[in-house]
């Protein structure tokens, strides 16, 4: 079994930034072989192109639980955690 981590497809050290158009998710294995360098690079390809995900009313009612105060950036772009 292999757990997931979270790569940037254009490394933050190459001034990658974590949003969801460059984050994907990938096994620790394949993160550790890619590095610092791009897909292309590391001779890696994506399975999927990343997308913002489609809004959810269910997540919008859920994230008001404090459980998930940490989510709400990725869950509800463009929402501040302060709000």
């Amino acid at each position: 079994v292999s757990l997931l981590s979270i790569d940037h497809i254009i490394p933050r050290s190459r001034g990658g930034i974590t949003s969801w158009e460059n984050i994907v998710t990938c096994c620790h294995r394949c993160n550790t072989r890619k590095g610092g360098r791009l897909p292309n690079e590391a001779h890696m390809r994506l399975l999927k192109q990343p997308q913002i995900p489609k809004s959810n009313p269910a997540v919008s009612t859920k994230i008001e639980n404090a459980k998930y105060y940490l989510w709400k950036e990725f869950l509800l772009p463009g929402m501040c955690l302060s709000e």
